[in-house]
């Protein structure tokens, strides 16, 4: 932990670019879409968003990314729906899913679907950068092992 509170910034495994992960978020409210975006950047991850299935499916056969921020309600879908999906065209990536407060269902539904984690609405800048850290530190450690 910093001594600002906040978990220590974690590097994407292989290097290459001296930063943090790339992050792709999937969420359709602009407003947490921007606070996510700007949180995740001053902590040095390269981020891009999308605010939909189709934006976020074209980006991501663009440019595969370290990690995904998925909203569980996209415009035009489900995120729990396109989940696999997602895990399909980037297997590696670690995905964290997005809700509003709802059911513990949603939670297991969403670990079952292969998500690394779930938050809940309102997020807090810690609960977003520790998650993050974690589900970053964890695919390090899988990379190493293989």
């Amino acid at each position: 932990m910093r001594p600002d509170g906040e978990p220590p910034v974690a590097r994407a495994s292989g290097g290459e670019r001296g930063t943090g992960a790339r992050i792709l978020v999937v969420e359709h409210e602009p407003l947490l879409g921007e606070f996510l975006v700007e949180t995740l950047r001053r902590r040095g991850h390269e981020v891009t968003c999308a605010a939909g299935d189709e934006e976020a499916l074209r980006r991501i056969s663009l440019d595969p990314p370290d990690l995904l921020l998925l909203d569980i309600r996209m415009q035009g879908c489900d995120g729990l729906m396109m989940l696999p999906e997602f895990r399909r065209l980037c297997p590696e990536a670690p995905v964290i899913m997005i809700a509003a407060p709802g059911t513990p269902e949603s939670a297991v539904t969403a670990w079952r679907a292969g998500a690394f984690d779930y938050l809940c609405k309102p997020i807090s800048s810690r609960s977003l950068l520790h998650t993050i850290a974690n589900a970053v530190t964890t695919k390090a450690l899988e990379d190493e092992r293989e």
